[in-house]
């Protein structure tokens, strides 16, 4: 009996992870998609350290005080092609379903709304937020604040 509430007590120790808190996180100022560096060639300007790995940024999108798309950057095969809510020199405009890009936090519920979707799972780092790989895309979010 002894044994077998050990054994039980040690499970419930090693098998609960602590969940990421959203506490002291007062905004989300930016947005990074990215995979694993793989292969491939890339250029320096797409290479990011994310937790002391070199990943690839595909997409980067910075965000107004209020949680609005201000900057988004899609990847190009020169480096990362700048897009702009405001007109500004040398950046193209943001069109479509990008000018509707929001992040929010719920901090009740410990979430991150980013758009459509509720981001439950993630790794909160010094300065970032980090989300599991996509199994079929191979991607991650990383969230700055």
């Amino acid at each position: 009996m002894k044994k077998s509430i050990f054994i039980f007590a040690i499970t419930l120790t090693l098998g609960c992870a602590s969940k990421p808190d959203l506490k002291d996180v007062t905004k989300i100022h930016e947005k990074l998609i990215v995979f694993e560096e793989g292969e491939g060639t890339y250029s320096e300007g797409n290479i990011t350290l994310i937790d002391g790995e070199r990943c690839v940024i595909e997409k980067k999108i910075i965000y107004d005080n209020e949680g609005k798309c201000l900057y988004l950057y899609t990847a190009g095969s020169e480096g990362l092609i700048p897009h702009s809510r405001n007109y500004f020199r040398g950046y193209l405009p943001i069109e479509g379903a990008a000018l509707n890009y929001t992040i929010k936090i719920d901090k009740k519920n410990n979430w991150i709304l980013d758009n459509v979707d509720t981001i439950r799972v993630f790794k909160v780092l010094e300065n970032e937020i980090i989300t599991d790989t996509d199994k079929k895309t191979g991607r991650f979010r990383v969230y700055k604040y």
